[in-house]
């Protein structure tokens, strides 16, 4: 039987002993910590204690607070927001619930199983075919590996992973590409959890992959022990593809042309944030033709009311030889405002799955209508300026975490768990997030970006559960169409005076500046609103600011508070955009 707990009750009253004697408490996720509310669901005499999430989206770490370590009698567990309800509505309208709660594993004395979500995964889940055909940069090379866990009460004896990586061509048949075996020996019960790479400098585990068509790429994983009693979680297979046009970090539903979105995510704090995935160009020459995303209001409100756009922003990553993304490495290099139709409610309602075509470019030499083209062996932060109280669609079930400890941990001819970041060819980037809100990235603002989303320990120097646990699921839905054959655009016939004028001109000045910039902006027609989003070295979301009724204006924005640094002013008005770029100096 289950018993409900509110957490404003629980965070202010003590639950009566013997309340929830034999029964298993639920618990909405929120103002007290995870700790006490187990504590109270213990001392009612609760047999277990489920803790719902708050937010969308699946279960996140649970830190045991100062009264965690008092909870020794209990299990607790996390379950989503979507399950819940449903239990949880269930349970309100009078409905009996059984909920049942079971040891590790299926109750085998020996059972060797893969963690869920827990293979090795490649870079992305789809890139071009071109970007296979001619050598293999690090960021494309396969690392064979994956978290196994013992299932079972006896410790695995004769245990190893192997690996095979098939190609099957569009219309034609498998082709074996690689084999590697990891092996482990002993699997002691004592250890549940074991990241199953080969560190030796005679390790096959990392490898180049190379298609010259489209296809499909399986990469399929088999645990082999002495004994084992249940071999139905032993085999499993990891699945990615070169496509025509398409990269795309989560899962893409080819026959519908569009990704998944599966689980939704945003800040707990409901503030503003820009949230990407990293995508590497190996062959560059093509150009952005197609951004697609969702985005989702948790409502049935038009995404129209959101001052009616939306930004994203395409940077290029040059680094300076160290592997951690920096303060200043990052160079916005296009840009497409993306506007809302307030009647298109088939197309532009909370949940749909979106599309961004008017790109445009970037920085010196950037003119009025050329493509924005992506150059060869480059790293890319493709990003959405996500509003404040929305949430990104996210793929939901991929987890690139065990891809980056494989690669964090396996360097051929480099000993385990090395920390000497500048040696590591192997760093890489998932997703970015950042987890202040724009005080923090005020006061603090040389701190690399958190490799991926709600984690408090950078990957580069821990790894652990909480980790694992926060980032399955967490890739954004956020895929992009090129064209390979952009057209050349001809702007002989422009003119000097009018190549780069657009429906927003705005200059800055000073520039560099110290306490403050002035905004000298140009309008084709009075705007109703007129937004003004200032963007950090390392594209964090810092501040906005707004007036009303402009078609000509000198507006101030207040900079003495600003690290120095490098910064993007972006302007929108009349559903059209313009990115101008200022300097900090102290």
């Amino acid at each position: 039987m289950v018993a409900l707990g509110g957490d404003t009750i629980v965070a202010t009253t003590p639950l009566a002993g013997g309340s929830f004697s034999g029964k298993i408490a639920v618990i909405y996720r929120g103002v007290s910590e995870f700790g006490h509310k187990a504590l109270q669901a213990q001392n009612a005499g609760a047999v277990a204690c489920v803790i719902v999430n708050n937010v969308p989206g699946g279960p996140v770490g649970m830190a045991a607070g100062t009264e965690g370590p008092s909870v020794t009698s209990i299990p607790v567990v996390m379950i989503s927001k979507e399950d819940g309800d449903l239990i949880c509505g269930q349970y309100r309208a009078g409905v009996a619930i059984s909920m049942t709660i079971t040891n590790w594993g299926s109750g085998k004395v020996n059972d060797l199983g893969f963690v869920p979500g827990g293979l090795s995964m490649w870079h992305a889940f789809a890139v071009p075919a071109d970007q296979l055909s001619s050598g293999t940069p690090n960021a494309y090379k396969a690392v064979d590996g994956a978290f196994v866990a013992n299932y079972g009460s006896a410790s695995g004896a004769g245990v190893s992973l192997s690996s095979e990586m098939k190609f099957t061509p569009t219309g034609g048949s498998a082709t074996s590409l690689h084999t590697s075996t990891v092996t482990l020996g002993a699997f002691a019960v004592a250890d549940s959890i074991i990241a199953m790479f080969d560190t030796l400098s005679t390790a096959t585990n990392v490898y180049s992959i190379a298609a010259t068509t489209t296809g499909r790429f399986d990469q399929t994983y088999t645990i082999n022990a002495t004994t084992d009693d249940y071999l139905g979680n032993n085999v499993a297979t990891n699945t990615f593809y070169a496509t025509d046009s398409l990269y795309s970090k989560g899962r893409y539903d080819f026959t519908n042309k569009k990704p998944y979105c599966t689980l939704y995510s945003g800040r707990a704090t409901a503030a503003e944030f820009i949230w990407g995935n990293m995508y590497y160009v190996n062959s560059g020459g093509a150009a952005v033709s197609n951004v697609q995303y969702s985005l989702s209001s948790n409502s049935s409100t038009p995404h129209a009311l959101l001052d009616g756009y939306n930004n994203l922003y395409l940077y290029k990553w040059v680094d300076d030889g160290d592997n951690v993304m920096q303060n200043g490495e990052l160079t916005m290099v296009g840009f497409c405002t993306r506007n809302y139709d307030a009647s298109s409610s088939s197309v532009d309602t909370s949940g749909a799955i979106l599309s961004a075509t008017a790109w445009k470019p970037v920085g010196p030499g950037a003119l009025k209508g050329d493509p924005v083209k992506l150059e060869s062996n480059t790293w890319y932060l493709l990003a959405l300026d996500v509003p404040s109280s929305y949430y990104v669609g996210c793929d939901g079930v991929l987890n690139q975490y065990p891809r980056l400890y494989g690669r964090r941990y396996t360097k051929t001819g480099e000993s385990a768990h090395n920390a000497a970041l500048d040696a590591d060819a192997y760093l890489e980037y998932s997703n970015i997030n950042i987890t202040g809100d724009s005080s923090v990235i005020v006061g603090n603002p040389t701190d690399n970006n958190i490799i991926m989303p709600y984690i408090a320990e950078n990957l580069i120097f821990s790894v652990d559960s909480f980790n694992y646990d926060n980032t399955k699921g967490m890739i954004p839905s956020i895929s992009m169409i090129v064209n390979k054959n952009p057209a050349v655009i001809d702007h002989s016939h422009d003119g000097v005076k009018n190549i780069n004028k657009t429906a927003v001109n705005a200059t800055v000045f000073p520039n560099p500046s110290k306490d403050y910039i002035t905004v000298s902006l140009e309008l084709e027609k009075t705007a109703p609103v007129v937004t003004y989003t200032i963007i950090d070295g390392l594209a964090r979301f810092v501040t906005k600011e707004t007036s009303n009724n402009v078609k000509s204006e000198k507006h101030v924005i207040n900079t003495s508070k600003l690290p120095a640094g490098n910064y993007d002013l972006i302007i929108n008005a009349n559903g059209e955009a313009a990115v101008t770029k200022f300097t900090v100096v102290k």
